[in-house]
């Protein structure tokens, strides 16, 4: 970790009134120094790997991350509707993310126009804004191979045509298809 991270570690602690502990250092290192997400388990993992004598456990891990998320040194970024959580820090240029709910992979990006737009929208409404996150959920272009043609066709990937119309007749036919497939 770098000292302006570690730095900003210090800072916040001592700003929250919080204990340093070593823990709390190892599991900030680990979201830091990774340039992937890391969910809890795998930060965990990290530290293991990298400290193996350090004798963290996994609810240390877990109450150091919201800790740290609490001090607005990381972020957390839900992947789906079960409640699992990825983490990254917070520094570094602003960036929005694509997150596949097949394989939890996670895709940052920036894009000019739609922070302009998202600006216009702001000012037709008279509204400051301070902040925002945008998350596109769907299908990284791996899983999106592994699908069959019709959950894709309820994505909007493929069109209607690219099917059988015989196999597709009717939306209950379908549906019943993809409840056959799990």
């Amino acid at each position: 970790m770098d000292k302006k991270a570690l730095r900003k570690l210090q800072e916040a602690v001592k700003e929250k009134n919080l204990k340093y502990t070593k823990q709390r250092e190892m599991v900030f290192e680990a979201i830091c120094n990774n340039e992937k997400h890391l969910n809890a388990e795998e930060t965990y993992n990290e530290i293991k790997s990298k400290y193996p004598d350090s004798g963290i456990g996994i609810a240390t891990v877990y109450k150091s991350l919201v800790s740290l998320e609490e001090m607005n040194l990381i972020s957390s970024i839900s992947i789906n509707d079960k409640g699992a959580k990825k983490y990254e820090a917070n520094f570094g240029p602003h960036h929005d993310h694509l997150i596949c709910t097949e394989c939890e992979t996670i895709i940052e990006f920036y894009d000019e126009e739609i922070e302009k737009r998202q600006d216009l929208v702001a000012k037709q409404h008279n509204f400051i804004p301070i902040d925002h996150s945008m998350y596109l959920y769907g299908l990284c272009q791996e899983c999106q191979k592994k699908q069959p043609k019709a959950r894709l066709w309820i994505y909007g990937k493929i069109s209607r045509s690219e099917e059988h119309t015989s196999e597709l007749q009717s939306r209950s036919d379908l549906v019943c298809r993809l409840l056959l497939e799990k």
